[in-house]
């Protein structure tokens, strides 16, 4: 590699300026017939932050349903952080047929495999209203859970690029036709549960991580040693509780954990 670096030109690509991402945006726009104004436009090259990807995926799906783009549904939109939502990956599959656009929904979401699964799970029946599409995304979907425990038995990594298709491109083309009703989206009662499970989880590890700042502890040795015991000392003790809450500057979403 060194060597080929060495007789090769390396080239800097500098970050897109929000002008020639607009230009971009308004060739697709005047191509695809859809309406804007320019100021808005502007405003969504600018919330793009240098990515004309970005920029464009935003557009399509603020205007896949109206062939619009307005001021509401650019306020609707925000500011973009490189961070995807679930929620935005989902109206890429569910509002699309072309496996292209779908394909990188997940991309940049936040949400694991197994979050992502439960999502597309929970509310694929309210988006996909035809038994028949209804059937052909459920398979898909089948067959990437089947993968996945695959990954769980084997190790065998190679099935995401698999798995992935078959989330995206799969369940997008399992529609005849794009629906056109609006749904919003939701999360199960399991992802909920999994949620409150992880704010407590990191609530405990904070706690835990101030305790081995304070005594030059590991904050493993802290979760299993210490935190368990002293958890019961400050249910108990208020004074305890008042010299720890100050030593350790606990806030009052920690003291909660404590007390309970």
């Amino acid at each position: 590699f060194n060597k080929l670096r060495r007789k090769t030109e390396m080239i800097e690509f500098a970050p897109l300026d929000y002008l020639p991402i607009f230009e971009i945006l308004k060739k697709i726009c005047q191509n695809e017939k859809i309406k804007f104004e320019e100021i808005i436009l502007k405003g969504l090259a600018r919330r793009a932050g240098n990515d004309a990807r970005a920029a464009i995926n935003d557009l399509e799906t603020l205007s896949i349903e109206t062939k619009e783009l307005t001021k509401k549904s650019l306020e609707e939109l925000g500011e973009r952080n490189q961070q995807d939502s679930i929620l935005n990956a989902l109206f890429k599959i569910f509002k699309t047929t072309d496996p292209k656009v779908a394909i990188s929904a997940f991309d940049n979401v936040k949400e694991n495999l197994d979050e992502q699964l439960l999502w597309l799970d929970e509310n694929l029946p309210k988006e996909y209203t035809k038994p028949e599409d209804l059937a052909k995304a459920y398979d898909k979907l089948s067959k990437a859970d089947v993968f996945n425990r695959r990954i769980r038995r084997w190790q065998h990594y190679r099935f995401l690029v698999y798995i992935n298709a078959l989330i995206t491109a799969g369940i997008a083309v399992s529609k005849k036709e794009k629906y056109k009703h609006h749904v919003q989206y939701k999360p199960t009662g399991k992802l909920l549960k999994l949620w409150w499970a992880k704010q407590k989880s990191m609530k405990k590890k904070a706690i835990a991580e101030k305790i081995a700042e304070k005594t030059h502890s590991s904050k493993k040795e802290v979760l299993k040693n210490t935190l368990p015991y002293l958890q019961v000392s400050f249910k108990k003790n208020k004074i305890f509780r008042e010299e720890l809450t100050n030593e350790l500057d606990l806030s009052m979403e920690e003291v909660e954990w404590l007390r309970k």
